[in-house]
């Protein structure tokens, strides 16, 4: 099922910025690190990319993922990602460290409180990729 509402319906997205930095666990190249609101399979084309616009104060789940350059999932991902956000405001988990029982993907929630443009920004320092989710946050109604 597709969702793709205006207003206060709910909203199916995705923005993905991945960079590559170092090969993926699985050895199948590059790997990344990808966040979106559009949940598996990711990159369905069923999201549209453009930057969702959320009322202030809304909580959005997001999952995080470990992905290969072919676009499939690490499954083994063994990486540490720290989160940040450019909304000083915001509430979402400091960190997440991937388990065997993750699968690759970790599922959580943001919630962005500054009404301007914001960013969830994940970070593997050790793995050297990064991966974000961005948002247009209107004021709370």
């Amino acid at each position: 099922m597709r969702w793709k509402f205006m207003g206060w319906k709910r909203v199916r997205w995705t923005l993905l910025l991945s960079l590559a930095v170092s090969t993926a666990v699985d050895g199948a190249g590059p790997l990344f690190l990808g966040i979106t609101n559009c949940g598996p399979p990711f990159g369905n084309g069923g999201c549209s990319a453009s930057i969702p616009q959320i009322p202030a104060g809304q909580r959005i789940v997001v999952w995080v993922f470990a992905h290969d350059g072919m676009g499939h999932v690490v499954t083994n991902y063994p990486g540490t990602v720290t989160f940040t956000s450019t909304d000083p405001a915001a509430a979402f988990p400091v960190s997440h460290t991937f388990t065997a029982a993750d699968n690759g993907i970790f599922v959580t929630s943001v919630t962005f409180t500054t009404p301007v443009g914001s960013t969830l920004i994940g970070t593997d320092s050790a793995n050297g990729v990064s991966g974000a989710f961005s948002a247009e946050t209107t004021p709370a109604v």
